[in-house]
């Protein structure tokens, strides 16, 4: 049995609450007034209707937490294995995990009320009975932008945020749309988890700074993120909790899928109680890989080429991809290596000094991991970052070419490995020949690319040239080659293997992973979608070209935004020929700043200023890295220009995995997405499989 203590938020204050405490723990009580300048045991008496205003409701609920923790932790009985808190209730599991103490929880959240209570004009609505993605839908349907999901508590049970006038439209939107469920418009006078406390998050998150928080002594599960929190996240999650929505369905995913089988609730009410048990039925069992990654049946070991598995010391033919802008990060990677199986470090879109922090946490792993080294100005220094801590194994995608930084990393010394992707056959040619000319210490006829990878379509055509090059070089060991791409159903892996790829690479679907660094709102979304939620958009490495990627478009405006990005790249010669309405359009709902602005960001690093056709590019492309980034922090105000990368193995391991433990993406581990791929393939090709 596994036993989670819950704290209430602000909304569970009621007058007279504490009763007994106060005199049971006259200590604390003393040490509250005295910070807070006036009498907590007065405020919570009621009388004077202070206590439903957020400047002193804060306060007065952190302190009865705190005394009601200290009594249950006297009286004894069973200890808790995990803490979590509903909203304000975070910062009292915070102090019961020693995070903090009592003195310096009780300033910090004064204050958090004080900031959010001096935030007035705003209102919040609570709609019961209507499903999230159609509420969701019918927001954007009747243009109401302005509007956040403040609080997903339970299914049936959600919150919305945003100025009073747009709280009040969305209850004739939903009658207008028949989308049934009942509206409750709250008592208070501030959005809370919406974009309107965004000047006062930005006020606590400089004060947040200055705290020296503590190890927590157990786990406690982020509002924002629902993951156990880490204490150097510490002083960016409780300021980006004021404008994120409180996942606390999430939450009780997570504690179920944890082996949490007990709840008590810490302090006021029993809000938090009755959520649980109204929610037990639905919520996923305890996941059985939770304790250690999950070891693939020895079925599919045999799967694939056995010299990809003695090349990269892995003990299956199976890869993750490395995904940009962090969402690969180390707590993925570790997982996969532990599981046997092969995992590149995403690095674009990211700074130098990101990666290395990445790979400084990777320091000591053994070598079944790699890094990515995407194309562009900053490969060559990637690459010197990732030689000097060691890294054997890289990814690179062919479009731009052989590079010289390719051929610097991949003759750099012995043993090293260079995986490249393909989308068209011609790609293929210049990386299965000898660099030209050959670089020192390069071993004769040895190929630029040690690995091939495309879509399956390619596999019989990129193994041919694979032989060809092969005979015609002579010497070398062959280039294994791999399907990447649409390898989310064990059908189209068992499929790959069948027609002869050595390996099979794993891409968008591992963005749903717990461990991936990205929001829970993209991996929402991502894990409802299907196969008709998938649309072209203008990539960002290859914009000037009118290179396609393809992307989630439901829940987002992204490929309608970057298409009309492309268009008027193509039809004007420079910034200054924009339209003033497209002009301002664009400022206003692409880049959240003048173009002007923009250009002073990325001047310093792009190519060919001079040139009004590059400056452009250079701008536009800017809002690729901005749209990625908004989903990957699931910042709620840019929600509609989130890039989302998709395919088509999203859309067919979402099928695929109907009605499992893995519908959820909270269960959804690295290994355990290898393990259902690789299982199910091998049943598929009769191997024994238990």
């Amino acid at each position: 049995m596994s036993r989670a203590f819950l704290f209430p938020g602000q909304g569970s204050q009621t007058p007279g609450m504490g009763g007994d405490l106060f005199a049971a723990y006259p200590d604390l009580t003393g040490a509250a007034d005295e910070i807070l300048g006036y009498s907590v045991r007065e405020l919570c008496r009621g009388e004077d209707g202070r206590l439903h205003r957020t400047e002193f409701a804060q306060p007065a609920l952190f302190v009865v937490n705190a005394l009601a923790y200290r009594q249950r932790r006297e009286r004894g009985g069973p200890a808790p294995d995990v803490l979590a808190g509903h909203s304000l209730g975070e910062w009292s599991a915070l102090y019961a995990a020693g995070c903090v103490d009592f003195a310096t929880g009780l300033r910090l959240v004064r204050r958090r009320g004080e900031l959010m209570g001096a935030v007035t004009g705003g209102g919040m609505l609570a709609v019961l009975g209507v499903p999230r993605d159609r509420l969701l839908a019918v927001l954007a349907e009747a243009g109401l932008d302005d509007i956040d999901l403040a609080n997903d508590n339970v299914p049936g049970q959600l919150v919305l945020a945003g100025p009073k006038e747009s709280t009040r439209a969305v209850v004739a939107a939903l009658a207008a749309a028949g989308a049934g469920g009942r509206c409750v418009p709250l008592n208070v006078s501030v959005a809370a988890h919406s974009r309107s406390l965004a000047g006062p998050a930005a006020e606590f998150a400089a004060l947040l700074r200055e705290v020296a928080f503590a190890e927590p002594a157990l786990p406690v599960i982020a509002n924002v993120t629902a993951r156990p929190h880490r204490v150097e996240e510490l002083p960016d999650l409780l300021s980006r909790h004021l404008v994120s929505p409180v996942r606390w369905w999430d939450t009780l995913c997570r504690l179920a899928r944890d082996g949490v089988d007990a709840v008590e609730e810490i302090g006021p009410g029993e809000v938090l109680t009755k959520m649980w048990k109204r929610a037990r039925a639905d919520l996923p069992p305890p996941d059985p890989a939770a304790p250690a990654p999950a070891t693939p049946a020895p079925g599919s070991i045999a799967l694939g080429s056995s010299s990809f598995r003695q090349a990269y010391g892995v003990r299956q033919a199976y890869v993750a991809g490395g995904l940009g802008y962090g969402v690969t990060g180390p707590e993925l990677v570790r997982r996969m290596t532990g599981a046997g199986c092969l995992a590149f470090l995403g690095a674009g879109g990211r700074r130098l000094d990101e990666v290395e922090a990445d790979l400084s946490e990777l320091s000591g792993l053994d070598g079944r991991w790699g890094i990515t080294l995407p194309a562009g100005p900053g490969q060559a220094g990637l690459v010197e970052l990732a030689l000097r801590h060691g890294v054997r194994h890289a990814e690179a995608d062919a479009y731009a070419g052989v590079t010289g930084p390719l051929v610097r990393w991949r003759f750099a010394g012995p043993d090293r490995h260079l995986m490249v992707r393909v989308s068209r056959a011609r790609q293929a040619a210049d990386f299965l020949r000898p660099p030209a000319p050959g670089p020192a210490g390069d071993p004769v006829g040895a190929p630029v690319a040690t690995d091939l990878c495309g879509p399956i379509t390619l596999l019989t055509e990129l193994l041919a040239m694979r032989d060809e090059a092969a005979a015609r070089h002579g010497g070398a060991e062959p280039v294994r080659v791999g399907v990447t791409g649409g390898m989310g159903d064990p059908r189209a892996v068992a499929a790959a293997f069948l027609m002869g790829a050595d390996f099979v690479v794993t891409g968008p679907v591992n963005q749903c992973c717990p461990q991936a660094r990205t929001s829970d709102v993209v991996k929402d979304m991502l894990t409802r979608a299907g196969a008709d939620d998938a649309r072209d958009a203008p990539a960002e490495e290859l914009f000037e070209v009118g290179g396609r990627a393809t992307v989630l478009a439901t829940g987002t405006l992204f490929p309608a935004r970057a298409e009309a990005l492309y268009r008027a790249y193509r039809d004007h010669p420079g910034l200054d020929r924009l339209g003033p309405d497209v002009r301002r359009r664009f400022e206003r709902d692409l880049l959240g700043r003048s173009l002007d602005a923009v250009w002073a960001e990325v001047a310093p690093a792009a190519d060919g200023g001079d040139d009004p056709r590059r400056r452009m590019a250079a701008v536009f492309r800017w809002y690729f890295a901005r749209a990625a980034r908004l989903a990957v922090t699931g910042d709620p105000g840019g929600r509609m220009n989130y890039l989302v990368p998709f395919d088509a193995e999203v859309a067919a391991f979402n099928r695929s995995v109907r009605g499992t433990r893995l519908e959820h993406w909270a269960a959804r581990t690295p290994d355990a997405i290898a393990e259902h791929l690789l299982a199910g393939a091998g049943r598929l090709l009769g191997r024994a499989h238990s």
